[in-house]
């Protein structure tokens, strides 16, 4: 592969790490004023610009076989059938103006899709994997360190984003550190900051942002291979054991971190089973997409009709304003990657399923369908054919 190509895979990369780690972020933000500036402003915008135009370039295309091809074609078709078909649901909505947003922010999905395949395609899947977690590596360890000077009273959170979001981000700091302690033959550093970001996800006070997380640590250990020695594990478990004792006991984070689990999950969660309304919320939505269940209600008619933002749940979401046919092409673009994970099968970068998993966990609980764009996006690049391109690496690296 020639050093244009590679430049071009790193750069789509970074743009994608970018683009699903900066959310709705708006320069207004940082004038700190109340007024729009407009679309054009939004750094996703940009971003989204910066990735058709990479992917415009001139390329020689990977040499494919017509069965990898066919694959490719068919992982595509199934993710771009299902945005296609909730931006066609503006037309039924109960506003289409109302609606105008969240079309927008669809079509960046859709955007964003098919420059992601089209780079994988030229440049090999595994390669613009590893170079996407990698940066979401840097990117969401910026974050946390941000969050570690700042500090603040309260639940956790960073540059106007909302605590959910940065226990999110914090998650997959953690998932991304795990992958690369389980392969670097000195883990200590990855392991102190797997447990820094497991701190900054207890003070985003986030219990949806704690579950997912753990699902994906979970998954990343299901999915590693060849199985990691007990020897190495129990060395592991020992080194994190002693610096989780150092942080969690003698330092102010650890006490904060200590506190807010007490506080959200045993009390608020456990004993006095509050959910910040999330159970009203879901069935709301169950109760609209039971009332349209073919079609849904339309494009964003979940808060048009007063029920709430959004459903927090990305599949009740789909049923609410698409309708079980939503609902299927939903399922159908994210099966393949699931199935691939649940099967262990194809040599895929050993922290892509793990993320995978935790992003689309923490689409029940919290967001909507443009928050879903991490789900989506690596379900598409999972389910494409392809061999590890950089079989050394930590992250790169496929199950050997």
């Amino acid at each position: 592969m020639g050093q244009r190509a590679r430049l071009v895979s790193e750069g789509v990369a970074a743009a994608l790490a970018l683009l699903l780690l900066s959310g709705r972020w708006r320069l207004d933000r940082v004038f700190d004023t109340d007024e729009e500036l407009g679309i054009w402003t939004e750094p996703r915008l940009w971003l989204v610009g910066a990735c058709v135009v990479l992917a415009l370039l001139p390329l020689q295309r990977s040499t494919r076989g017509r069965q990898a091809l066919v694959h490719g074609i068919l992982a595509l078709g199934t993710c771009s059938l299902f945005l296609l078909y909730m931006m066609a649901s503006a037309l039924w909505s109960p506003e289409l103006a109302a609606a105008a947003p969240k079309l927008y922010e669809v079509a960046l999905l859709l955007v964003t899709s098919l420059c992601a395949y089209r780079i994988a395609s030229l440049t090999g899947r595994s390669r613009l994997v590893a170079a996407l977690l990698r940066w979401m590596l840097w990117g969401c360890g910026a974050l946390v360190l941000a969050a570690l000077v700042l500090g603040g009273d309260g639940r956790t959170a960073v540059f106007g984003g909302g605590p959910n979001i940065f226990g999110r981000n914090a998650g997959i700091f953690l998932v991304l550190c795990l992958a690369r302690a389980l392969e670097s033959r000195r883990p200590a550093p990855w392991i102190t900051g797997a447990l820094v970001a497991a701190v900054m996800v207890l003070l985003s006070g986030s219990r949806g942002a704690l579950l997912a997380t753990s699902l994906g640590a979970l998954a990343l250990l299901w999915y590693v291979r060849p199985r990691p020695r007990l020897g190495r594990l129990g060395y592991l478990a020992l080194i994190a054991a002693l610096f989780g004792v150092w942080i969690l006991g003698f330092t102010e984070a650890g006490d904060r971190a200590v506190y807010m689990f007490q506080e959200r999950v045993m009390r608020l969660l456990v004993v006095e089973r509050y959910d910040a309304g999330r159970t009203d919320l879901y069935l709301l939505a169950y109760d609209l997409g039971m009332a349209h269940p073919l079609v849904g209600v339309g494009l964003a008619g979940f808060s048009f009709l007063g029920l709430g933002v959004y459903p927090h749940n990305l599949e009740l979401e789909v049923f609410a304003e698409g309708g079980l046919i939503g609902l299927v092409l939903l399922t159908l673009a994210l099966a393949p990657a699931c199935v691939k994970l649940a099967t262990r099968a194809g040599r895929l970068p050993i922290a892509a399923p793990a993320v995978f998993v935790l992003l689309l966990f923490a689409s029940q609980f919290s967001g909507d369908l443009y928050d879903a764009r991490g789900a989506l996006l690596l379900a598409l690049l999972l389910a494409l054919p392809g061999v590890s391109d950089q079989p050394g690496d930590a992250l790169a690296a496929s199950s050997r």
